[in-house]
Order: C-alpha cells, then sequence, then structure tokens
C-alpha cells in the first residue's frame, strides 16, 4: 500500500510555510521557475509560495524537489512511527516535546506512511494546529475589542461628568446666577465636541470597513494576477514549442527544397563526357553485396578493401564522391566491426550503415537498395561517371534512368555473384578478384 494521494501534498503544503526556514523555500521556489510579475520573490508570503508549489505537485520534478528538501530540513521519524502500535500516545509523546523540528518529521513521517490511521493522524495534527492559530488570532481581536470598549467606557464617563457639572450649575443657578451664561456656553461647548467626537467615530469606522474592502480586493486582484501570470507562462511555454516545431518543419521544407533543385539538375542537366583525366567520378559501393559475393568467391574468410575498389573505380580520373553502405553482424553476443573490414588509415570515402536483418536463417544482411537509388538520385548531379560497385540486378532501373540522364554508368562485382543483366546494360563493366581483398584475411584463390 502506496502512502494516500492526497496526505503527503496535504502535509508537504503545511509544512512549507510552518516548519521550512524562508530562505531555503525560496532557494526552492526559484529552481522550479516559481515567478511573479512585478513582485520580487523575497516579498511573496511563504504561505502564497507553498501553495504555488503544491498546485505543481502532479509534475515529477516538482513532487521529488520537495519531497527531497523536506526529507533533508526535518528527521527522520519514519521508524519510530513504523514500531509504534499506538499512534495517539506517540503523538502526545511528540507534543509534548518542545523541539519544532522534530514535530515536523513526525507529521511528515505520518502523511508518508502507508497506514490510512497515519496520514489520518498527520491531518488532524495539521488542522489542531491551525485552529490554534485561528484562536489565538481570535484572542488577538477580542483584546483589541476590550480595548475599544474601555475606551468608549470613558468617554461614557467624561460624558457622565458633564451631565453631572450641569445637575451642579442648575442646583448653584439660583446663587450662581451671574454664571448661568457662562455654563450654558461652557455645556454647549462639551456637546458640540462630543458629537464632534461622535461623528468623528462613525467617519473612523466607515473608513475601517471600506479599509478592509479594499483589503479583500487587493487579495483577490492578486491571486487574479498570479493565476493571469502562470496562464501567460504556460502560453509562452506553448509559443516556444511551437516556435521550435514550425524551425524544424522550415529546415525541412528547406531540404525539401534542396532536394527538388537537385533533381531539377538532374532533369535539365546537359550530357556528360565520357573521356579525359578530369570527368568527375562517383563510386556507389553496395558493401554487404560485395562482402558475400566475394566470400562466394575467394571462401568465407575472405574481407574487401573498400580502399582498393574505390581506387580500382576511379582509374586515374578525378573522384569526386565515394560512398560506402554496409550493416554490421552479430558474433556470439557482440558486434563485430563494421563489414566489409576497413583497414585504410584515410578511408576515401564516406560510411553509411543501418541495423542488419536475419535473412535465410543466421544469414545477417543489411539492405541498402532503397538508400542507394535515393543517394544517386540526390547527389550524383554534378558528375560525369556513375560507378555502381555490386551485382544485385535489382539496380538496372536506377542504371537504365542514369543513362538516359546523359551519365556514363560503369558496374563492378566479382565474378560468379554478379547479375549478366547489369553488365550489358552498363556503359563498361569490370570484374572485380583478389587485387581488392584485404590483405589482413585469409586470401583465397581464384580456383578454390
Amino acid at each position: 500500500m502506496t502512502p494516500s494521494a492526497e496526505a503527503m501534498p496535504y502535509a508537504a503544503k503545511w509544512l512549507l510555510h510552518s516548519a521550512l526556514p524562508r530562505k531555503p523555500l525560496e532557494k526552492l521556489a526559484s529552481r522550479l521557475g516559481l515567478k511573479y510579475l512585478g513582485t520580487r520573490l523575497a516579498a511573496v508570503p511563504s504561505e502564497e509560495i507553498a501553495d504555488a508549489l503544491i498546485e505543481r505537485w502532479a509534475e515529477p520534478e516538482v513532487r521529488l524537489a520537495i519531497t527531497s528538501i523536506l526529507d533533508r530540513s526535518l528527521p527522520d521519524e519514519r521508524p519510530l512511527v513504523e514500531r509504534a502500535d499506538g499512534l495517539q500516545e506517540v503523538a502526545r509523546e511528540v507534543l509534548r516535546d518542545p523541539d519544532k523540528d522534530r514535530l515536523g518529521g513526525f507529521i511528515w513521517a505520518l502523511a508518508r506512511s502507508p497506514r490510512l490511521e497515519a496520514q489520518a493522524l498527520a491531518a488532524g495534527l495539521i488542522q489542531t494546529f491551525d485552529r490554534l492559530s485561528l484562536e489565538d488570532e481570535a484572542t488577538f481581536a477580542h483584546v483589541l475589542a476590550e480595548e475599544m470598549t474601555s475606551e468608549r467606557a470613558e468617554a461614557a464617563a467624561e460624558l457622565k461628568g458633564v451631565r453631572q457639572a450641569l445637575r451642579r450649575s442648575e442646583r448653584e443657578r439660583e446663587r450662581l446666577a451671574h454664571r448661568v451664561s457662562q455654563q450654558h456656553t461652557r455645556l454647549a461647548d462639551l456637546e458640540a465636541r462630543v458629537m464632534a467626537l461622535a461623528d468623528e467615530r462613525r467617519a473612523l469606522e466607515q473608513e475601517a470597513r471600506a479599509l478592509r474592502r479594499r483589503e479583500q480586493q487587493a487579495k483577490d486582484a492578486i491571486e487574479a494576477r498570479a493565476r493571469l501570470e502562470a496562464q501567460i507562462a504556460q502560453n509562452g511555454g506553448e509559443l516556444a514549442a511551437l516556435r521550435a516545431r514550425l524551425q524544424v518543419l522550415e529546415e525541412e521544407r528547406r531540404g525539401l527544397l534542396g532536394d527538388l533543385e537537385e533533381m531539377s539538375r538532374w532533369l535539365h542537366r546537359p550530357p556528360g563526357r565520357r573521356e579525359g583525366p578530369d570527368l568527375l567520378v562517383g563510386v556507389f559501393m553496395d558493401g554487404e553485396n560485395l562482402l558475400y559475393s566475394a566470400r562466394a568467391a575467394f571462401g568465407t574468410d575472405a574481407r574487401v578493401s573498400l580502399s582498393r575498389v574505390v581506387k580500382a573505380a576511379a582509374s586515374g580520373r578525378m573522384l569526386a564522391r565515394a560512398v560506402a553502405y554496409v550493416g554490421r553482424l552479430p558474433v556470439e553476443g557482440n558486434w563485430e566491426p563494421l563489414q566489409p573490414t576497413l583497414t585504410a588509415p584515410a578511408f576515401p570515402y564516406r560510411i553509411r550503415h543501418n541495423t542488419p536483418v536475419r535473412r535465410e536463417g543466421a544469414l545477417w544482411t543489411g539492405n541498402w537498395d532503397v538508400g542507394v537509388a535515393v543517394d544517386i538520385l540526390t547527389q550524383a548531379g554534378g558528375l560525369d561517371v556513375i560507378v555502381l560497385a555490386t551485382g544485385d540486378g535489382d539496380f538496372l532501373p536506377l542504371l537504365s534512368y542514369c543513362k538516359r540522364r546523359g551519365f556514363r554508368v560503369e558496374v563492378m562485382a566479382f565474378t560468379g555473384s554478379d547479375s549478366s543483366i547489369l553488365a550489358i546494360a552498363a556503359h563498361a563493366y569490370r570484374d572485380l578478384g583478389p587485387e581488392v581483398l584485404w590483405a589482413g584475411g585469409r586470401e583465397a584463390q581464384a580456383g578454390q
């Protein structure tokens, strides 16, 4: 049984603003990207920061960060919770302990416990502490009310004294007749002062009510602003993702335009030259076909040196491009080097390889037919001669297409494993022999 999905965030929210120091809380909020538009994080109350973090509890990164900082900041009381049979007695013992950190660790251990009674006890303790906090606030308000009552009593006592003075003046009216006018004036002044004080008090009460309304409106505005900022941040992230996607699409569009431009050069290129040492030659080698053809002709230990194949294909002409298309073979659970084995210290060609597939039992091969055709159609626009090193007859339509577009097409393959139709379709054909085998392998003679 796992801890309740509600007990942990409820306890984490309370501990973040009541048990966690202010500075670690601000660092956590800053690290998780919590921002308040127009307000420094240091000016935001701890309870609002905790609320904002818990609202993102569903995010794994946020949940892990909150759990980690509480684990580091609070003592680990999980052994006490797991061993205890009576959680109520343990809770009373911890409450009698004045250590605030231990109390926070105990509540955190209860919230993370798989026992439902432990989770319920954690929630009850938090509610109890919140209720005690509210009672403290109510006590403070009651003290303020008593002070106001005392001030009112003093004002009433003062008014009572004025009235007593009036009664004394009335009793002395006969013997103090010459001072009646003065007393009446003084009485009028006092009554005016009392009325002014009453009017001022009513005005102050109205102003206090207006200030409380403004305070509530300000809180509502702050909450609305926080929600708006969160929405703006979310929209900003979505906009950035859309821009990144548009950039990727734009790059794909430019690549497609480049391919279309290359194809256009294909369609409108003049016929290639047929002679001269400055002819531009492109060599495209079907490595898998060459490897298995060499093994069929010269033995299973034969290896092909693609560098020698490239040299034989160039024949003293200018080599413009050479690409080898190869796969990889698994041997006893390990991967052999790239096949065919490449031994030249600086390869005069580019290597392309893919994940091989099993064919005909234990035979592994990487099929590059479509890849070879696509590369020739998109990369051979500036060449005069295309040399295709393979014995695979599936390339006949590609050879025919290149010939119609004005290229000189030559084919190279091992004797006995080549397709005769390629030799007939090409402008020139050359048999490969032991001279292109890799010297590091055991070479077989042609008659074996």
